[in-house]
């Protein structure tokens, strides 16, 4: 049987590597610490607008260029030199990526980047942590610790459900982290024993202390 503390106390290099991974997006999603919002202060201020909605179908190709061509248009006027990012869910990426390698001259990487949403990059995120936690015991200290059953632990590797899966992340770094704790404050105390103890033998051997 093994349990989420046991499973904890003796990681593997990949597993420690997935956690690193996800306590990383994790610091990305809350913001950063302090030095990034010193950072951020010093950067000169863009310059902001909010485009109307568009009241066609969003996913006809002749609708996404009028939206990229807008975008562009508008960067342009606001803040010029800057290139366009434009941020789409999966089906509208693959139609403005097809515009994109059709007319380089104009849509060209170099003239407007495309990114997918923020949802299909922590799901494509998930499913790379849980490639490197595959085999490693990870699923199975889960289900013994009855954190989640064995066919949901196991739909963690895959990231299909966010949601499930980044809190049994969470709970796994968690239970990690604790475990480091405790493991630094008994080689504190442990540390503090010794010395401890060396000044009482050094005591009885000559009658002075250190």
């Amino acid at each position: 049987m093994v349990s989420l503390e046991t499973f904890s106390s003796r990681l593997s290099h990949r597993s420690l590597t997935g956690w690193r991974l996800c306590l990383l997006l994790i610091q990305i999603g809350g913001g950063g610490g302090p030095s990034m919002h010193q950072k951020a202060n010093k950067t000169i201020p863009h310059q902001e607008y909010l485009l109307p909605l568009f009241h066609q179908s969003s996913k006809s190709p002749a609708m996404r260029k009028h939206a990229m061509d807008l975008v562009m248009q508008a960067v342009k006027f606001l803040n010029p030199g800057q290139i366009p990012v434009i941020t789409a869910d999966q089906p509208l990426f693959a139609i403005a990526k097809q515009i994109q390698w059709k007319c380089p001259e104009f849509y060209g990487e170099n003239k407007i980047t495309l990114l997918l949403g923020g949802l299909h990059i922590e799901m494509s995120f998930l499913k790379t942590v849980g490639t490197l936690l595959k085999d490693s015991g990870w699923v199975e200290a889960l289900v013994n610790d009855k954190v989640a059953t064995s066919g949901c632990a196991e739909s963690f590797l895959n990231g299909s459900h966010v949601t499930r899966t980044r809190r049994a992340h969470q709970l796994t770094a968690c239970a990690h982290f604790m475990l480091l704790k405790h493991a630094s404050l008994l080689l504190f105390c442990t540390h503090c024993l010794a010395l401890h103890w060396k000044r009482m033998c050094c005591v009885l051997r000559t009658g002075k202390s250190l």
